[in-house]
């Protein structure tokens, strides 16, 4: 009995205070404008890649997207420049902000490994996933992972938009190709395991992609289709899937495949797919995000961006990324929907209340969603952090 007893308390006091965190963001998004909600849910592309660029403040105005994602050609050729550069964003947005509820974008990009890898000027090498697979045992895959994220979260990237959670298809070669640790499940699922603890040990939260998976073309491109029966679907498609994400809270990124036994349409605005097999079946209860809606592959019904991020916001996904340079006209889309429809409403009440969530994981605001992050560039850090990645890749290559 004396030993119950200090343990309900225990449980008690948690339970406590998740329930007061879990009021004090619903109390913050109740205050927040409806635009401003609207903003939340979207993951813009920036230009630039020294300083924020003049001419985006009347592009932005005073609504600051939920995140940036940023590509190759946001990056410079140094760690000092690149850190720069990020803080130069975030604190222009927030001087263009006018609100009261003003909420910090995160920042994200890919950092795979191999040939997609945004700092490999400036950071240390990374190997593509299936070539560590081969060659670092899963501690030495760890230890790269974390000294890589490391150097990444110096420079004021909160996400790596990886890994990889699929298996090899015979036809993806050139697609996903070395992107994918293996043709084998339990190799993915131990050298994802790898990523996603190193990064977190380094500072950052990684995003398992795509689920529940990709046809044997690329999205990029062209339509893609998932034309597999529902047995097959859950033994090859959402079963490393399920090992990695089953009742957790992280991210996860939604791919733009149609899975034709579900759903006729891409399983990003499949409401009936996410449900089932992410929140329902997985117990997933993190954050959903899409894949960049100028695909190709959501452009063949003659649907605008605008009603592709409505279909993917209806359909449960809570934050949508977009490369096309239509931040004003979604914002405006996404309210004017909010205002009309109360269950849409809801929806994005709750993929704020999700977006939030991360950002506190993150460091980025406290538990009353006050912006606390702090310019955390440090050189020595950075190439002390480098070169322990370099040491690991040296030894590893020595004849054993």
């Amino acid at each position: 009995m004396k030993r119950f007893i200090p343990a309900f308390f225990y449980c008690f006091f948690i339970y406590t205070a998740l329930f007061s965190d879990n009021e004090s963001i619903k109390a913050y998004i109740s205050k927040m404008s409806i635009e401003d909600k609207a903003a939340q849910v979207l993951m813009m592309s920036i230009e630039g890649k020294k300083t924020f660029p003049p001419y985006l403040s009347s592009y932005f105005d005073s609504y600051t997207p939920g995140a940036f994602i940023l590509f190759g050609y946001n990056f410079s050729d140094t760690p000092e420049a690149c850190a720069s550069y990020i803080k130069s964003v975030k604190q222009s947005v927030q001087n263009l902000s006018k609100s009261k509820t003003f909420v910090p974008p995160f920042f994200a990009s890919d950092f795979e490994g191999g040939r997609v890898y945004r700092i490999r000027k400036i950071g240390s090498p990374l190997p593509s996933p299936r070539e560590i697979a081969e060659t670092l045992t899963e501690e030495e895959a760890l230890a790269l992972y974390t000294h890589t994220a490391e150097q990444i979260h110096l420079l004021g990237i909160h996400l790596n938009l990886a890994p990889i959670v699929e298996k090899e298809r015979s036809k993806d070669a050139g697609f996903l190709d070395d992107r994918i640790f293996s043709d084998d499940e339990d190799v993915i699922v131990k050298y994802a395991g790898a990523f996603i603890s190193g990064m977190k040990k380094g500072g950052m939260l990684s995003t398992v992609k795509h689920f529940p998976g990709n046809a044997e073309t690329d999205p990029h491109f062209s339509k893609s289709i998932i034309d597999v029966d529902e047995n097959i679907f859950y033994k090859d498609f959402i079963s490393p899937f399920r090992r990695i994400l089953y009742g957790t809270d992280e991210v996860v990124l939604i791919s733009h495949a149609e899975v034709s036994f579900i759903d006729k349409k891409p399983f990003c605005f499949s409401k009936k797919g996410i449900e089932k097999f992410l929140r329902t079946e997985l117990k997933f209860s993190g954050l959903i995000i899409t894949d960049d809606m100028a695909m190709k592959a959501l452009k063949t019904d003659g649907y605008s961006t605008a009603d592709n991020v409505l279909l993917a916001l209806e359909a449960g996904c809570d934050m949508v990324m977009c490369s096309e340079a239509k931040f004003k006209e979604l914002v405006e889309a996404i309210s004017k929907k909010m205002k009309n429809e109360s269950d849409f409403l809801k929806r994005i009440d709750d993929a704020v209340f999700t977006i939030l969530k991360t950002k506190i994981k993150m460091g980025i605001i406290d538990e009353a969603c006050k912006p606390i992050e702090k310019y955390k560039f440090n050189k020595e850090k950075f190439y002390k952090a480098k070169k322990a990645a370099e040491d690991i890749l040296k030894k590893s290559n020595e004849p054993k």
